[in-house]
């Protein structure tokens, strides 16, 4: 049976984090939908294909497409990775993990002419790592909750220029058992770079095994 999980992202562009929500010796597969946005309007939607290796590794697989205005668009492409070095083997406890993602950018804008709007396009490359720090608590046999601090660094860079940002934030998760290998988790968050809040909203599919 398929599962829809409605997520907001902690870390910005690291792996879809799905080995947050099992346990260890637990593998999971996530097919997931997302949308983003910063408080400079700057928005972002895409899809992410992940899975996580017996609860302690997350590999993820990323494509989508970010906006900044009605003329500029970046298509992106890449992939994203999180080990846990802390795990609770019960379904509450301490977690602890470091997560890393890397992304090619597409970036296309338009320039106005004297003949009209000619496109514009060039590369350029993002490297995402960061740690996160948290604990899960079972509040009932159906509900547990989930603290999670994070912050990083991001590093953004094409053939003109490169930018270095810290990044920190925090989530609070609650996850809902609905079934023996399911659970609806809903995770509202926000992440700050340089004193720009950023709220990201995922949905999508996760199959435990």
């Amino acid at each position: 049976m398929k599962t829809i999980f409605a997520l907001l992202a902690i870390l910005p562009y690291c792996s879809s984090g799905q080995g947050l929500y099992i346990n260890r010796n637990q593998s999971v597969t996530s097919i997931q939908a997302t949308y983003s946005m910063t408080e400079e309007s700057v928005s972002e939607q895409g899809i992410e294909i992940g899975h996580s290796i017996g609860g302690l590794l997350d590999m993820g697989l990323q494509l989508g497409r970010g906006r900044l205005d009605s003329y500029y668009n970046t298509l992106f492409y890449g992939l994203s990775t999180s080990v846990y070095l802390i795990k609770p083997d019960n379904t509450d406890g301490v977690i602890l993990s470091l997560g890393a993602a890397y992304r090619k950018l597409d970036m296309r804008y338009s320039i106005y002419q004297y003949n009209g709007y000619l496109n514009v396009g060039h590369r350029g490359d993002e490297f995402n790592a960061g740690g996160s720090a948290g604990t899960r608590v079972l509040a009932n046999p159906s509900l547990t909750l989930l603290a999670l601090f994070t912050g990083g660094i991001n590093n953004t860079s094409d053939e003109n220029h490169s930018e270095l940002d810290a990044f920190y934030g925090f989530g609070l998760s609650w996850i809902v058992r609905t079934g023996i290998a399911t659970r609806v988790v809903i995770t509202p968050s926000i992440s700050i770079t340089n004193g720009t809040g950023t709220t990201k909203l995922k949905g999508g599919f996760v199959f435990l095994q």
